[in-house]
């Protein structure tokens, strides 16, 4: 039953990934002409939109689903089943979220004619993971599978970026202005997400309080647009 559990959690967590990939046809084709007229400029600014627009989401779609997830669950599956998802949709959904937000390098990669990053990063992994995945999953069970999920997108991550960097320097900053986004955009959702909570808490009647929630995630979805509007602009 575990791991049915997880197969409906990598399903709802999958949300992240297909918000991300609209991006890939926008992205590709304007770092692809940036490139080929060699404006770093205009690289740089379209590279550190893109990563401010897509982290600011994501991290607050996290932070909606480590607040509701309970809430939400129980309005999809019946009690039993809603709990055993539970347990791995935030691990997985954090784990999925990192991969989507990799759609912004990817196309940087591929735009550049640098397609051998990604596949030597898989290449290392994959020994790892063959070794690891049996034990953590004869001693967490599905649990153990999410962890390993959510430990292979960190290393994704924090890899891309640095070979990214290093071999384009001009978009460190961009970089960083993501990392600020993302831990901003983090303590804002905590914090907005967790007051609602107890608000909600507080009504008795269920469609009350998922129309509560709902209400807020709208809110935070707009807040995330209206404080990303300059990195909007470069889409123009």
């Amino acid at each position: 039953n575990s791991f049915g559990y997880y197969t409906l959690a990598a399903t709802l967590a999958g949300v992240a990934y297909i918000f991300s990939t609209a991006f890939n046809s926008v992205l590709f084709p304007r770092m692809t002409a940036y490139f080929s007229a060699k404006d770093e400029i205009g690289l740089e600014r379209i590279h550190t939109a893109s990563l401010c627009v897509v982290s600011s989401t994501l991290a607050l779609l996290c932070c909606a689903v480590f607040s509701f997830k309970t809430l939400l669950l129980s309005v999809l599956f019946a009690p039993e089943i809603a709990a055993g998802v539970s347990r791995v949709v935030a691990i997985l959904m954090v784990g999925t979220s990192l991969q989507a937000l990799l759609i912004v390098p990817f196309a940087l990669q591929l735009a550049t004619k640098w397609t051998t990053l990604a596949f030597r990063l898989n290449v290392a992994a994959i020994p790892f993971i063959l070794l690891t995945l049996p034990l953590l999953v004869d001693r967490l069970g599905a649990q153990g599978a999410a962890w390993l999920w959510l430990s292979y997108n960190v290393y994704s991550v924090v890899l891309t970026f640095c070979f990214v960097c290093r071999r384009h320097p001009y978009l460190t900053a961009g970089v960083f202005a993501c990392l600020k986004v993302t831990v901003l955009s983090v303590l804002a959702g905590s914090l907005f997400f967790g007051v609602v909570r107890i608000v909600c808490d507080l009504a008795t009647d269920r469609n009350y309080q998922l129309a509560g929630v709902m209400l807020a995630i709208m809110m935070a979805g707009l807040v995330s647009l209206l404080f990303n509007r300059k990195s909007l602009l470069a889409f123009k």
